[in-house]
């Protein structure tokens, strides 16, 4: 969902003639929208966008070198909170087996960016 201050932002900025609207479209850059997740059901599976966002997140979290990072997670546990989705809990069986692939993600990638200590 779109944040309040977002849309009245949009509102205000919104160009007043046809014109004014091309030019402002020339102007702009094309950026992807940000996938959001709503929780309908806690007992079916994160979708796959969902999936691909936390694995990005996770990725470039791990690759920051400015924070040390305990295990992998840390990492996930960072990228849920950082994404404003809830961890899912282990009664979710769906959900915990795809909180277990992250957790596998974030070990291998940690691995790759800084190697055994």
């Amino acid at each position: 969902m779109r944040r309040l201050i977002d849309i009245l932002n949009e509102v205000k900025n919104k160009p007043s003639t046809p014109e004014d609207t091309l030019s402002a479209k020339k102007g702009e850059e094309k950026k992807a929208p940000t996938p959001t997740f709503v929780d309908d059901d806690p007992n079916v599976p994160f979708p796959n966008d969902t999936m691909s966002t936390l694995k990005k997140t996770i990725n470039k979290a791990s690759k920051d070198l400015s924070k040390d990072w305990k295990n992998g997670i840390e990492v996930v546990d960072f990228a849920f909170d950082e994404l404003e989705i809830d961890k899912p809990l282990a009664y979710l069986k769906e959900r915990w087996k795809q909180y277990n692939t992250l957790v596998s993600v974030a070990v291998q990638n940690l691995h790759d960016s800084r190697g055994l200590k």
